[in-house]
């Protein structure tokens, strides 16, 4: 199953469409929401389950230079500095990734922090969970250093304009990258700024300050559409750089495709993984649970509802609307479950009623629940993913024996840094909570 390529860029969605690329939002756009966003969660929720790739580079997006320890991502939002001066990277509700960290003077190391300025990726990303749909998404810059990398065996440019109707961007590549746009329809201001970002980072300087073909720097352009103005910043430039490649639509969606979620650019890995209900009630029926485990895991649910409503104070309205619905339609997926295989005329397993309602107090909130298996004799194994703050196994054992578990004395929690994920045995205890 291929992945449908969108690409946001400023106030406009764009999506192939029998092999051309059309708006299908924007401003100018007739009988189609304004905001990119808003439309594409349109699709997502009436168009088949297919999983989806977005270029995002919407109105709001930063992209900063920041020095960072030559480490992962989940290690470079863990750093107390980059905490405190970029809280976009602690944010539950804003979308962020860095580039791979380059060596720079000193022995340090450098990465690009891309990041929302206000919610939206979130929107996204919610409206997907709901129909379990794949979800990636990447920042322009990402996009375009990959997409120079596999055309015609790799570019040797130092840098890139790219060009598409209300959207303009510049883009230095290589040893010192930078990254600026501007959202709105170019004028002669924009042109202005673009022409000071090529000076000061170095990829072209002004009009007519390099005469010597030799040495001007080699440039790429992206067309989207908007020739004419492509060509009064190719005139711009022609005293002072050499282009040497022009991209299209589809060079983006291939680079998008060519890229791995696992990359740290990656905007979606700012969201857990949302877990499968469907999944957890096959395991319970496999395993041969009973109706009271089904409603236990409910109640699990409810709880983990009513403490999203009861911290209302701290997390702003939408997110947790959109969170409230998530766990609205688990409940009711569980109950229609139960209802279709008539759970409600097996006697119950206190045993596995018992370990879910004890689950349901001891998984700490930063850890994601992605698989569960439960026994007749009270016994469990689960698997979780960590966000940006990892538990430390020691708290997850307290909170587990607080709870009235007991993890098993060998191997009882192990977290393997490559996938991000824990994985814990136990059993419940003779003290039930």
């Amino acid at each position: 199953m291929s992945n449908r390529v969108f690409i946001i860029l400023g106030g406009t969605l764009w999506r192939r469409s029998d092999g051309d690329w059309l708006r299908e939002a924007g401003a100018s756009v007739p009988g189609c929401a304004a905001d990119p966003i808003t439309r594409l969660c349109e699709i997502i929720r009436t168009e088949p389950p297919d999983p989806v790739s977005v270029v995002y580079e919407p109105t709001g997006m930063t992209h900063l230079a920041v020095e960072t320890p030559n480490a992962d991502r989940r290690t470079f939002a863990s750093v107390a500095r980059i905490r405190e001066e970029h809280p976009v990277v602690v944010s539950e509700q804003l979308a962020w990734s860095i580039e791979r960290p380059w060596p720079a003077s000193g022995g340090t190391f450098w990465t690009l922090l891309h990041g929302e300025s206000e919610p939206g990726l979130s929107e996204i990303h919610a409206t997907c969970s709901v129909r379990r749909i794949p979800l990636d998404a990447w920042p322009a810059y990402t996009v375009v250093n990959a997409a120079l990398a596999s055309s015609a065996g790799g570019l040797s440019v130092q840098g890139m304009v790219l060009v598409a109707p209300g959207f303009l961007a510049g883009i230095r590549v290589g040893s010192k990258p930078a990254f600026k746009c501007w959202t709105v329809p170019p004028s002669e201001r924009e042109l202005v700024d673009l022409d000071a970002f090529a000076s000061e980072t170095g990829f072209a300087g002004l009009a007519g300050t390099q005469p010597s073909a030799r040495g001007r720097p080699r440039l790429a352009v992206f067309d989207g559409g908007e020739s004419g103005l492509l060509g009064v910043i190719e005139r711009r430039f022609t005293a002072s750089a050499v282009f040497v490649a022009r991209l299209q639509w589809d060079d983006l969606a291939r680079a998008v495709a060519s890229l791995r979620n696992s990359h740290p650019a990656n905007l979606a890995r700012s969201f857990p993984r949302t877990f499968s209900i469907s999944r957890l009630c096959a395991q319970v029926a496999t395993a041969g649970l009973c109706a009271g485990s089904f409603f236990a895991g409910a109640a699990m649910l409810a709880q983990k509802q009513d403490s999203l409503r009861a911290a209302s104070d701290n997390l702003e309205e939408g997110r947790l609307a959109r969170q409230s619905a998530e766990l609205d339609a688990n409940r009711r997926e569980i109950a229609a479950f139960g209802a279709s295989v008539g759970m409600d005329s097996q006697p119950g397993l206190p045993g596995a009623y018992g370990v879910l309602k004890a689950l349901a107090l001891a998984i700490p909130p930063a850890l994601v629940l992605t698989s569960l298996e439960l026994r007749r004799d009270g016994s469990f194994a689960l698997e979780g993913r960590t966000g940006a703050d990892r538990p430390d196994p020691a708290a997850i054992a307290a909170s587990f024996e607080a709870a009235g578990l007991i993890t098993a004395p060998v191997d009882g929690i192990r977290f393997d840094p490559s996938t991000e994920r824990f994985r814990i045995r136990g059993s419940l205890t003779a003290r039930s909570p």
